[in-house]
């Protein structure tokens, strides 16, 4: 019979999985919005935004991988925190090249007044979805939860720089702050990915760093290298006291008469 606490965790999975589902849905409509709002305005960054969508979706769809299979061990988690930090490489890497390109090229683009609504829209429904993937993420102890999370709160925080500078070019033709805040975002995304990359390497290292917990076939307490080996039995003369593993250093022998 289930207990109280399988049934709650059984219920934080579940809502993981609804709101993963509905980013899912929200990211594939917002792909195809942007881009096409993008390409008809000559705006990369509204096309950047779109492409982002897709790496957004590809992260949850890593977490619903992870979520679908509780009971598998943690080497499913450690395989999908490292796709999700790939996914903020990748997002920095695009981000900063369109960013440069677009600094370099000094293209001005048209004004897209949907695409400043879309994106307005964008920023509060992204930023509801992460708080509440990473409360369910941290009431759940699921770290790849989390970690998503995270990627949402960029995708947010994206959302928001354009939209800055979209207004920004509106009102005053300031074109440069389009590439900037991308790659602002694009810092803060390779920061978020060493963090899960590191999560992994971290989850892994406790699982073998020697000396750290006990093993499975060991029932007694790691010993000194010196005194207490557990492998040396106690000697017939007597020195050693307290029973095995627990040598005394003999005292040293006074020297011969003169």
């Amino acid at each position: 019979m289930p207990t109280t606490a399988d049934t709650e965790r059984t219920r934080l999975r579940r809502r993981g999985l609804r709101l993963e589902y509905a980013t899912i849905a929200w990211n594939v409509a917002e792909a195809v919005v942007t881009i096409t709002l993008g390409v008809a305005a000559g705006s990369i960054a509204l096309v950047a935004f779109g492409l982002d969508s897709i790496i957004e979706v590809f992260a949850s769809g890593v977490v619903v991988w992870h979520e679908l299979r509780p009971d598998v061990p943690r080497e499913r988690t450690n395989h999908a925190l490292r796709l999700i930090a790939i996914a903020f490489f990748t997002l920095a890497a695009f981000l900063a090249v369109a960013a440069i390109a677009r600094l370099v090229a000094g293209t001005v683009p048209d004004e897209s007044p949907l695409g400043i609504a879309y994106l307005a829209l964008t920023v509060a429904v992204m930023f509801t979805l992460a708080r509440l993937k990473s409360a369910t993420g941290t009431a759940l102890g699921s770290r790849p939860l989390q970690a998503e999370a995270r990627v949402t709160y960029l995708d947010a925080a994206l959302a928001g720089g354009i939209l800055v500078a979209l207004v920004l070019f509106a009102a005053f033709e300031w074109w440069w702050a389009d590439p900037l805040a991308a790659l602002v975002v694009a810092a803060f995304a390779v920061s978020e990915g060493r963090q899960a990359w590191r999560g992994e390497k971290s989850t892994r290292s406790r699982q073998t760093r020697p000396g750290s917990a006990r093993t499975s076939n060991s029932s007694s307490p790691p010993r000194s290298r010196w005194l207490g080996r557990s492998d040396v039995p106690p000697c017939a003369s007597g020195c050693c006291a307290g029973g095995p593993g627990l040598r005394r250093a003999r005292p040293p022998s006074p020297p011969p008469p003169a």
